[in-house]
């Protein structure tokens, strides 16, 4: 596991196939020991960075419906 890049250092095509892989073990599919293993390395940093982004995503939403009143009003 320590061979393993950081999360925030992949490449966008990266972090989609990480992705991918993810939604394939959710719906239940087989994954191949290497997928598995890749899975499971950053299984906990890409948690994380889940949980933060669902805890920004009301307050961004927020800061751009006040902006927005503040505009027309």
């Amino acid at each position: 596991m320590d061979s393993y890049k950081k999360l925030s250092d992949l490449s966008f095509k990266q972090k989609m196939q990480l992705q991918n892989l993810y939604k394939k073990e959710v719906k239940g599919s087989e994954l191949s020991t290497e997928e598995q293993e890749l899975l499971d390395a950053y299984r906990d940093e890409w948690q994380s960075a889940s949980v933060q982004a669902n805890y920004l995503k009301p307050i961004i939403f927020l800061l751009i419906v006040g902006a927005v009143i503040r505009v027309f009003y």
